[in-house]
Order: structure tokens, then C-alpha cells, then sequence
């Protein structure tokens, strides 16, 4: 797989959007030609302009970068108010925090989304909650998702004409959804694939 991602990369322009943290990502794909957008697209950095193999260079935007701490506090609670409920995991993605209830037995998964509404109640700080496949994602205020990542990778890898663009999005979650959107609207001859 790491081959085969690494001859499309050579071969077309390639961006990642995932909702892990965009160092987690780079990580696990290791290919610094890829332009990784992660935190549900929260954290983008393109690949043109960096000159090394560390994600952390080249151009860069965070649009909810004044509510990291608000988000780091958030994940604390909730690392707290989940210690009880076997099987639940958090994951701190940067810009938000996701709260997975795959593994926890079906008669306590009413309880994940409860603690996870009661710490977003009590914190006060306007996050709001989401819900993908058997998680539920705690994000920033600001209004940004999956598809406005993709507008913004479009538009900043110079592909802003609809009639040379044939964006190809794979994705297997609901929060995938806004990034569909997005490539049916550029042109009336995007596929995508939902697994």
C-alpha cells in the first residue's frame, strides 16, 4: 500500500484529510510529497514549499488555533469522566478529541455520549460534539469540516479552475461526507469512493 500511495503521489497531486492529529498521520503514511490535513481538516500543511521530511515545515494554516487550550482542557475532563466506562478510549487530536465507544459493551454506550455532553455542558466554552462511526468528536466552535479542508487544498495547490480539476475522494465515515460534497460541486466528473 505504501508503494502504491507513494507512485500516485508521483503522479498527482495527493492530500490526506483524516480526523487524527496530522502528526499522527505523517507518522503512519511517511511520505513528505502528500499534503496531510488532520483534525478534521483543522491542520493543514502543504507539502510545496517544505524543503525537509518533517511535517512540521512548509505552509501551514490552523483556522481554530485560539482554542487549542480550551480543547487540551476539554481532554483532560474527559479523561477523567470516561476512567469508569470499560472500553471507552480517547484520542487527543490537537484541534479535537475523539471518543471512541467501539469496545464498550453496548449496554454502557448510552453512558459515553452522556458523560461526553455533560463535560461540553460544563466547560462552557461553546464545543460542539459530533458523531462518526462508533465515535463521538469534540470540536472547536469554528465552522470548519472535512470539505472546507478540501476547498482550501484546492484552492492552495493552484487548482481553482473546475474545468482541469478531477478531485478523487476515499473516505468510509460520516465526517467524510462534507469532502463528498465538495468534489461533486468542483466538477460534474468527480467519483468518489465510500467503503
Amino acid at each position: 500500500m505504501h508503494r502504491t500511495l507513494q507512485e500516485v503521489t508521483r503522479l498527482f497531486t495527493t492530500s490526506i484529510v483524516s480526523g487524527r492529529a496530522i502528526e499522527k498521520v505523517f507518522n503512519f503514511v511517511g511520505i513528505k510529497d502528500i499534503n496531510y490535513a488532520g483534525s478534521h481538516g483543522l491542520d493543514i500543511k502543504l507539502s510545496a514549499t517544505t524543503e525537509s521530511s518533517s511535517v512540521e515545515e512548509g505552509h501551514s494554516y490552523q483556522p481554530a488555533q485560539e482554542h487549542l487550550a480550551t480543547i487540551n482542557k476539554v481532554y483532560n475532563s474527559l479523561l477523567l469522566a470516561t476512567d469508569g466506562i470499560d472500553g471507552a478510549t480517547l484520542e487527543n487530536n490537537k484541534y479535537c478529541v475523539s471518543v471512541h465507544y467501539r469496545n464498550v459493551p453496548k449496554e454502557n454506550q448510552a453512558r459515553v455520549r452522556e458523560v461526553v455532553e455533560e463535560v461540553l455542558e460544563a466547560s462552557g466554552d461553546g464545543l460542539k460534539m459530533t458523531e462518526g462511526h462508533m465515535v463521538y468528536e469534540v470540536r472547536p466552535p469554528t465552522r470548519w469540516n472535512k470539505g472546507d479542508a478540501v476547498v482550501y487544498l484546492l484552492e492552495n495547490l493552484g487548482f481553482r479552475d473546475p474545468s482541469k480539476v478531477f478531485p478523487i475522494y476515499i473516505g468510509d465515515d460520516r465526517t467524510d461526507e462534507d469532502a463528498f460534497r465538495v468534489c461533486l460541486q468542483t466538477t460534474s466528473r468527480t467519483f468518489y469512493f465510500s467503503t
